[in-house]
């Protein structure tokens, strides 16, 4: 009976075999700790790879893009048939380069993919997207992620060294709006947004194009031959085709009182000399592209009346065709009536497309401010918002590369 006592004080105080115990607790989060790190290390090892595919497919893209553009054999292809030529050769690459992606990580990952996109209509920017899924080690029940694969990522954007230009023909029509009493004249120039703080303002090549001056029987620069000779401004680089409404009140009749522009042949620009002694204003559209969309965007601020808020005052319609832009024809999309905001575009003005303008030449402001009272005969004040002043309509802006080099790097 007395060994039976002390047998069971042995058992109970023997501590041997605790190390084993204690070591079977702890593997299982050791190995989990192990099995993540070994997860980490293959979505980071297969992201690499991904990242490296996706590197040398945008620069091969981009490669390709310049060599197309370049090519003697080329210059007398449309760049309708050039871009073709462009996006065959990329969806190529683009299978090719995933096919090597898929055989370098077909341990490690399943699902993968290589999409690419162009940023710009010129082609000039080419952004590509690598993904898949990394198989996963770790997969313990009741610890960490029961899914089997977990998601990887990738991008790479490339672009190649260009000088662009952007240029439209005289407009297609112009409707110089008589039944408007102020003097109205329509300039065209070119505007740079990362310029918008120098002392130009980001603008420059102001062209005047079209007026509604009428004095006797002389009319100013609406048709005939001093409308057709009108040289439109080409835009380089990041400028955008934009608009200036100049505006005297009250003074479409008077000729003394409407601005002097005068062309210099060296130069190849215009000077302009204001009259003194008459309410004059100035509106600047400052057109900037919104991003991938292209959608122009007017912003009519602060120039004309010291607000830096947006002040609604031309309306624009992008038409297929020339009908579509003219107001009163069969099919015509342009509306009319008084007292209403004006229809922003909802396409960008592409190549082969028309876009009608019609501006208000007194903008709805103080409605805009918060002043609803229009009783006052005061010119600022009063307008009756039906967007027809004075009217153009043109030729979408074509942009053209005008200088390739053989430099294409990656942007990101």
């Amino acid at each position: 009976m007395l060994s039976v006592v002390f047998g069971k004080r042995r058992f109970r105080n023997d501590e041997r075999g605790n190390v084993a115990l204690a070591f079977g607790l702890a593997l299982v989060p050791i190995a989990g700790a192990a099995g993540i790190a070994l997860d980490y290390q293959s979505a980071s090892n297969t992201r690499f790879t991904l990242q490296t595919e996706a590197d040398a497919a945008a620069l091969e893209v981009m490669r390709a893009a310049v060599e197309v553009q370049t090519n003697s054999a080329n210059l007398l292809k449309t760049p309708f048939e050039r871009s073709a030529m462009i996006e065959q050769k990329a969806a190529a690459i683009l299978a090719a380069r995933q096919a090597m992606a898929r055989s370098r990580t077909a341990d490690s990952a399943t699902d993968v993919v290589l999409s690419g996109r162009w940023e710009d209509i010129l082609k000039t920017e080419y952004t590509l997207t690598a993904s898949g899924k990394v198989k996963k080690l770790f997969n313990i029940t009741g610890m960490g992620s029961p899914a089997t694969t977990m998601p990887v990522k990738t991008i790479a954007s490339a672009k190649m060294d260009v000088k662009t230009s952007s240029s439209t023909s005289v407009p297609k029509m112009a409707n110089p709006g008589y039944e408007a009493g102020d003097y109205n004249r329509i300039y065209a120039y070119c505007y740079d947004d990362a310029k918008k703080l120098e002392a130009s303002k980001g603008r420059s090549k102001m062209t005047p194009i079209s007026s509604n001056g009428t004095s006797g029987s002389y009319v100013e620069l609406t048709s005939g031959a001093a409308f057709q000779s009108v040289q439109m401004p080409v835009c380089e680089g990041n400028e955008v085709l934009s608009w200036r409404l100049y505006n005297v009140r009250g003074q479409r009749t008077n000729s003394n009182a409407w601005p002097k522009d005068t062309y210099n042949n060296t130069t190849k620009l215009w000077s302009q000399t204001d009259k003194s002694g008459y309410e004059i204003y100035n509106h600047y559209s400052d057109t900037k592209l919104n991003g991938n969309s292209g959608l122009e965007d007017y912003a009519f601020r602060g120039d004309a009346f010291g607000f830096n808020s947006p002040i609604k005052m031309m309306e624009t319609v992008v038409c297929d065709t020339m009908d579509q832009c003219t107001p009163g024809k069969p099919g015509s999309l342009i509306t009319g009536g008084k007292n209403r905001s004006p229809n922003p575009q909802n396409a960008s003005c592409q190549p082969g497309k028309f876009m009608y303008m019609g501006w208000e030449d007194r903008p709805f402001l103080m409605r805009n401010l918060g002043i609803n009272d229009f009783s006052s005969n005061n010119s600022f004040q009063w307008t009756d918002s039906d967007y027809d002043d004075i009217t153009l309509v043109i030729s979408c802006p074509e942009k053209k590369i005008t200088q390739y080099t053989s430099k294409v790097w990656l942007s990101k």
